[in-house]
């Protein structure tokens, strides 16, 4: 049996390790008007289910009464009101070490319930989503429970202190906002995933967030740097992103925050907290930080050694400036571009139209010595001609001119493709064969 004295000396362990009175009302509690309050034959019963065969036998559980009327005393790690008519507070390891193993019934039952705290144990399987409807201390670290944390812990609006660290707990984490009483969450080593919720004004009471050591993805939210009671902040060891919102760094109540490993970027605030001596302990070592960094002591910055920034980060802004501009000077080129060819297929057709009637110049008949211009002129004409159908063999053949030396005439010298030297040469010697004709006739 526990002696009265170490019980009272457990409720003063108990007060001063979480601040909560524990005065006659304190320790019974308000139920909600929904719940009606357990026998104490219920009570018993739940306490019976609780734990292996081996672990209730070395606590004495079910040898006797659980409580002795008109005293505190009861079950070694049990604690009932003054009447005996509930049981207040459940604490395991009891005074004297003793260690329990095996799994947590439905919990609904313990309606006088204020303390359960079971931290330290070899407890294992899920938690109970019925949850005694009082509670105010909620105590089961360091235990090997899995699965997920019970969505019913949002509707203990009396709950002040959490602490389910170091289990193996999963999903994400439970919703705090109706939980205006809360002061304390301990939720860090387990396997929890998702957000920080932000819908966090109500708790003003809130004084420490331990969140380390899981796997939390999203943003630091801002409503959290700006709870008025807000000390300390663990979120070490996941996989955070974003920046440090500026309401930590002015945040008048918090002492430590601890951010280290995680995927943080961007410029950090100024901390100006740590001017007036409130911050004292900081970790920023393994993310992503924008430089400069803050001008802040190593006694405060705890890690300072660690922490690395990247000088060739840039703005956001300037980043999208300058894929604005590439984006516009691909345009431009594509643009460019297509006229160019459009250009040069212009000029291409243009110039096949003009080829075909003014072959090129190594085609052309070159001049003739004076020895040679007393030739017929067809040689010229019929050598302009041939020009013309080696340069391109499908145009048709044009028209052969008069053969009569005295009257040499062209049909189109164009259409036959002579070079304009070709066709001036030409003229002058039909010029000079009707000058001749002329002078044998006046003989």
């Amino acid at each position: 049996m526990v002696k009265l004295k170490d019980v009272l000396v457990s409720v003063l362990v108990v007060c001063s390790v979480w601040g909560t009175p524990v005065g006659e009302g304190e320790r019974e509690g308000v139920l909600p008007p929904t719940v009606q309050a357990a026998t104490m034959e219920d009570q018993v019963l739940v306490l019976l289910n609780m734990f292996d065969e081996q672990s209730r036998r070395k606590l004495g559980w079910g040898e006797s009464a659980p409580c002795q009327k008109g005293s505190y005393q009861g079950w070694e790690g049990v604690s009932c009101n003054q009447q005996s008519t509930g049981i207040v507070m459940i604490k395991i390891p009891a005074l004297n070490g003793t260690r329990v193993n095996g799994t947590l019934p439905a919990m609904g039952n313990l309606t006088s319930l204020v303390n359960l705290m079971l931290g330290g144990n070899g407890l294992v399987g899920t938690l109970p989503e019925s949850l005694p409807p009082v509670l105010r201390t909620l105590d089961v670290s360091f235990n090997y429970f899995s699965g997920t944390i019970p969505k019913s812990i949002a509707n203990l609006t009396n709950l002040q202190h959490v602490d389910l660290s170091a289990n193996s707990l999963a999903g994400d984490l439970p919703e705090l906002s109706q939980m205006h009483s809360l002061r304390s969450v301990y939720l860090g080593n387990n396997a929890l995933i998702g957000t920080i919720p932000t819908n966090l004004n109500n708790l003003h009471f809130l004084t420490v967030v331990s969140l380390f050591g899981n796997s939390l993805v999203g943003t630091l939210p801002a409503g959290l740097g700006s709870l008025p009671a807000l000390s300390i902040v663990y979120v070490f060891g996941n996989q955070l992103t974003g920046t440090i919102p500026a309401e930590f760094g002015r945040s008048p109540s918090l002492t430590r925050l601890y951010l280290d490993t995680n995927n943080f970027g961007g410029k950090l605030p100024s901390f100006p907290n740590v001017v007036n001596g409130k911050l004292s302990k900081l970790t920023l070592a393994d993310n992503n930080w924008q430089c400069p960094l803050p001008d802040i002591n190593g006694t405060v910055w705890q890690d300072k050694a660690d922490t690395s920034c990247d000088s060739s980060t840039m703005p956001m802004w300037l980043v999208g400036c300058i894929i604005g501009a590439g984006v516009v000077v691909l345009v431009a080129g594509i643009v460019f571009v297509r006229k160019y060819l459009k250009k040069r297929k212009h000029a291409a057709h243009l110039y096949l139209e003009v080829e075909q009637h003014n072959p090129p110049a190594h085609f052309a008949v070159q001049p003739q010595s004076s020895s040679a211009r007393s030739l017929d002129p067809t040689v010229s004409l019929f050598a302009g001609v041939s020009s013309t159908v080696f340069h391109d063999e499908q145009q048709p053949q044009p028209q052969q001119p008069s053969r009569s030396p005295g009257n040499l005439s062209y049909s189109d010298n164009t259409s036959l493709g002579l070079d304009p030297y070709v066709r001036t040469r030409q003229t002058n010697r039909s010029s000079c064969t009707l000058s001749e004709s002329s002078d044998r006739d006046r003989q």
